[in-house]
């Protein structure tokens, strides 16, 4: 976003969650979208906040307000159940005993996401106390993103891959956007940057994950893969890969951004039909429909890792990708090497 544009458009953020917060009904105030998470575009509105006293007379949900050529989304919550969404998200804690414990409302997850990126503007005891917790609970936040963007990621594969055993590449081409995009969202998060907004996602891998090969990604996303005869199966190693990263580097600390392993197979390739999934206790390598296994963490790094090469290779990169979080401090190297195996025998790697 230009940047005269986007000090134009706060100011007038600002006036307006002013004017707004002078209401004796008001609660607090404050702006949290694209535009204070960095990532607003040259047309891109203001989203201003009002959060509203639980005996506060009915105001519409959202109204759309213009002035001198900027607008801005003004939504109006209240208190009571601006606390319950907070709650809901950041009290989270997902085992694999099915998705449908993850699946917090996509608004719910968005309002609690938008109010850790916020500016407040009209603070307020209990305001102050819910971005907070927000704050303090940004690992139960991330983690949350980390799977429901996975699971979006499983479903469309799912489609993807039918449609590519169908012949009909156009339309896998189409769906293989959206496996993209939600692995890369994925990503992002496991990489801290977890603003929801799906168009988003070029910027935050560019400006969050370190050595992310951007070019290929997109090379990817424009469905060029559909012209190669490995196209396919690299298409899907690049998704899997991002997803494990985030699974796996990214789930006790936001370090998936660290990620190095982002080569071709050398050799060695993963299970094409497998996409991993990250819950409280393991990473799910599930194959919809057919096999799931429940892993513990570092197995889920080795199913990553094992591609780059030979046994001397993969231990250089578990030497220096077991140092991103701190699951795998104690965890010796020839663990590692044993769980590749295993994972061989079990035909998740080949």
């Amino acid at each position: 976003m230009n940047s005269q544009r986007n000090s134009k458009l706060l100011r007038y953020a600002r006036e307006l969650a002013t004017e707004f917060g002078a209401d004796e009904a008001v609660a607090g105030v404050y702006i949290g979208g694209s535009v204070t998470a960095g990532l607003g575009s040259a047309t891109s509105d203001a989203d201003v906040f009002v959060l509203l006293r639980d005996d506060a007379p009915e105001r519409p949900k959202m109204q759309q307000i213009a002035r001198d050529g900027m607008r801005a989304d003004v939504e109006f919550v209240r208190m009571a159940q601006a606390n319950a969404m907070v709650a809901e998200v950041t009290d989270w804690h997902h085992e694999n005993t099915g998705a449908t414990e993850a699946w917090v409302p996509w608004t719910t997850l968005d309002f609690a996401v938008r109010l850790s990126y916020a500016e407040i503007v009209c603070p307020s005891p209990a305001l102050s106390e819910l971005h907070q917790t927000v704050k303090s609970r940004s690992d139960a936040i991330r983690q949350l993103a980390i799977l429901r963007w996975a699971l979006e990621a499983n479903g469309h594969f799912e489609d993807f891959r039918g449609l590519y055993q169908d012949g009909d590449l156009d339309t896998a081409a189409l769906v293989g956007v959206n496996v993209l995009m939600s692995a890369g969202k994925a990503l992002a998060a496991g990489a801290g940057d977890v603003y929801m907004g799906e168009k988003w996602v070029y910027r935050q891998l560019a400006r969050s994950v370190t050595r992310f090969p951007i070019d290929y990604f997109r090379e990817m996303v424009s469905g060029r893969w559909t012209e190669s005869p490995d196209g396919y199966q690299d298409f899907v190693h690049l998704a899997q890969t991002m997803l494990i990263a985030a699974a796996s580097t990214g789930w006790s600390q936001p370090h998936a951004g660290q990620w190095r392993a982002w080569e071709p197979p050398s050799g060695m390739r993963r299970d094409p039909s497998v996409i991993p999934l990250r819950f409280s206790n393991g990473i799910g390598l599930n194959h919809e429909l057919a096999r799931q296994f429940l892993v513990k963490p570092y197995i889920g790094l080795a199913w990553g890792l094992a591609t780059v090469g030979d046994e001397a290779d993969f231990r250089k990169a578990v030497a220096l990708h077991s140092l991103a979080s701190t699951e795998y401090a104690g965890v010796a190297e020839e663990l590692f090497v044993e769980a590749r195996k295993q994972l061989i025998e079990h035909r998740l790697l080949g």
